[in-house]
């Protein structure tokens, strides 16, 4: 498939690209072994062989750097097929949009694990997993993810190639926001999912950063990779879509344990702090008794989201 990415050849248009494959050289290969088409010059031929030439050797070479900067966004997806194995898929959520806000929690799933890293406990583990990534995959990361990541770790730029999947999305027709592209795929998130969003994982945050909240922890870290693993399953939709056939694919349900504190502290509740509150384990903070109801400040709180997030949903359908 990605030997049939023509558009970033020198010379070479949509209408040039359909003619090439009416000729039969819709194929890397096969144009280096054909003489120039009609209406074609031969220094314009002579460009386009090389441009090939420099590409297959990229192939031979798994060049992932030149491939992504090099071919057209547009045939991107022929890239994700090529290398869907060797895919790493990641997600960021923060504190908020302001210029001062910062990130909270990191979700990846590499090579068929869910990684998870939050602010205040192994946040800055992240990099040594990114040095690992062959091939990095977001949605909307170019302008926000991978911009927040070399920000906040003080980096030029990230180590790996990186494809932004919206725009993959939409040159295959899928325009708008990732619950959108899933409720047209019909991917389903795990049911305690359905309907938090970006404005909700701030105050999630906010809920355990101030108060200790571990609930709202938990439910903060499963939001942010569920995101990471529906991008593998839109990723799938998309090249199984194009007439690729791929090995199984991750279970959202089956992938997101509902306790995802055991996946990001690997070193036991000691290591696991509240960076405000400074309890050894989010579980040892205050539980702030009502002395009215009885009842706890977290159960109260996690009641509001409720209701905030059903009051959105019936405010703007389809948020």
């Amino acid at each position: 498939m990605i030997r049939q990415s023509l558009l970033h050849l020198p010379g070479i248009g949509p209408k040039r690209a359909i003619a090439l494959q009416q000729a039969g050289m819709d194929d890397w290969r096969l144009i280096l072994t054909q003489p120039p088409p009609a209406k074609m010059g031969a220094g314009t031929w002579a460009r386009v062989m090389t441009a090939v030439e420099r590409c297959e050797q990229a192939l031979a070479f798994n060049d992932l750097h030149f491939l992504v900067k090099t071919i057209a966004k547009r045939d991107h997806w022929r890239i994700l097929a090529e290398y869907f194995d060797q895919a790493s898929y990641f997600d960021i959520e923060t504190s908020g949009l302001d210029y001062d806000s910062y990130i909270t929690t990191i979700a990846c799933y590499h090579k068929g694990n869910l990684h998870t890293f939050v602010r205040g406990r192994n946040l800055d583990d992240f990099l040594d997993l990114l040095d690992e990534v062959k091939l990095l995959v977001s949605f909307c990361g170019s302008t926000f993810d991978v911009p927040r990541i070399e920000s906040a770790f003080h980096i030029p730029r990230i180590p790996c190639p990186h494809i932004d999947l919206r725009w993959v999305c939409y040159y295959e027709q899928l325009a708008g926001g990732l619950k959108l592209i899933e409720e047209r795929m019909s991917i389903h998130r795990p049911p305690d999912l359905q309907g938090v969003d970006g404005h909700e994982a701030v105050l999630l945050w906010h809920l355990w950063e101030n108060q200790g909240d571990r609930r709202a922890l938990e439910t903060l870290v499963r939001y942010c990779s569920a995101d990471t693993i529906s991008l593998k399953l839109i990723t799938a939709r998309l090249v199984t879509g194009n007439g690729c056939s791929l090995p199984e694919m991750p279970d959202i349900d089956k992938e997101l344990p509902f306790n995802s504190i055991a996946m990001v502290s690997q070193a036991g509740p000691e290591a696991f702090q509240n960076p405000v509150m400074g309890a050894a384990n989010p579980g040892d903070a205050p539980d702030h008794e009502s002395e009215q109801s009885g009842e706890s400040f977290d159960s109260k709180a996690f009641r509001r989201l409720q209701q905030s997030r059903h009051q959105r949903r019936e405010t703007y359908p389809g948020f």
